[in-house]
């Protein structure tokens, strides 16, 4: 029987799971690094970006949030989450 692990929307996370609430293997990749490649080769962290100011065309108020996956070595199921200090949701 898969262990379920609750978060507050009342979904499993593998986040804080000790085994994968897919296929039950231990084998949990934790803050893997996810990053997106742009050109001539650079690569560069996945982000999510906010914006304060919504509807306006300059000085938006712009945040950068780090991406991180936890990623099931077995099956291959993803989850991704905000890591690093920048965790400024008032800007959401």
């Amino acid at each position: 029987m898969r262990e379920r692990v609750a978060t507050t929307s009342g979904e499993s996370a593998i986040k804080n799971a000790k085994q994968c609430i897919k296929c039950n293997s231990p084998r949990i990749g934790r803050g893997v690094d996810v990053l997106d490649r742009g050109g001539k080769g650079a690569q560069y962290h996945l982000n999510l970006v906010s914006f304060e100011h919504k509807d306006a065309w300059l000085f938006r108020g712009q945040g950068h949030h780090r991406l991180a996956a936890w990623v099931c070595w077995d099956c291959g199921y993803t989850e991704l989450y905000v890591v690093g200090e920048d965790k400024k949701w008032d800007t959401l």
